[in-house]
């Protein structure tokens, strides 16, 4: 049965994890005053689920920072996965590479969505989130581009489109002024990004904020 709504969350980052790597020796390692969550030591392998305060509260970039030159000084592989990816098979094979199958990518989707159709799981992006970019620091903006330069191409994409849409809400529920609710304001940077083009292939999934535009 498909989950409305469903979406990627730590819990579900630490069994996809186990499931593409085939492994579920996971532990919490030590790393000075940090720790990993989910941490697979005979691959020498971490994964970190980063929430809205990795992007909008200064301390955090510190700590991450250094949790970053903690892992490279040990030869820990530390993956990050933003709060707005989600499982869409281009993150899938990003995320997992050689470890990535058909098989273990529906089993995935099933277990994290409750579906097997790809096209049906949540798209990558904010549809409801009040963590929004509004929000972020400024390295936190930084941060946020370098994630989705290094990622597939598709989430600028997703990503930008569900901005789109979130405006239709905002406008919707506020009113058109309210848009510095989503945007962060007078932020040069973002605003490039903004002006990617949009690749309607890439857009074959769930944006729950559709609803709005027939509203138009």
């Amino acid at each position: 049965m498909k989950k409305k709504n469903a979406e990627m969350t730590a819990k579900n980052l630490k069994f996809i994890s186990q499931l593409f790597l085939e492994k579920n020796n996971v532990s919490e390692h030590k790393l000075a005053r940090f720790s990993l969550d989910i941490y697979f030591p005979d691959d020498k392998i971490a994964f970190e689920y980063d929430g809205p305060d990795h992007y909008d509260k200064v301390a955090n970039h510190e700590r991450d920072l250094r949790k970053n030159e903690l892992c490279l000084k040990e030869k820990i592989k530390l993956v990050r996965w933003p709060y707005y990816f989600q499982l869409t098979k281009d993150v899938a094979k990003y995320i997992f590479k050689k470890n990535f199958s058909e098989n273990k990518y529906q089993k995935a989707i099933q277990t994290v969505y409750g579906s097997s159709k790809e096209s049906e799981i949540l798209a990558p992006g904010l549809h409801g989130s009040p963590f929004t970019p509004a929000n972020f620091t400024s390295l936190g903006i930084k941060r946020f581009i370098n994630d989705l330069k290094s990622a597939p191409i598709s989430l600028t994409s997703q990503v930008i489109y569900s901005f789109h849409l979130y405006e239709k809400k905002i406008e919707e529920k506020y009113g058109k002024n309210f848009l510095w609710l989503l945007y962060p304001e007078d932020n040069q940077l973002f605003n490039d990004f903004m002006k990617n083009k949009i690749n309607p292939e890439h857009l074959n999934y769930n944006f729950i904020n559709r609803k709005y535009l027939s509203k138009n």
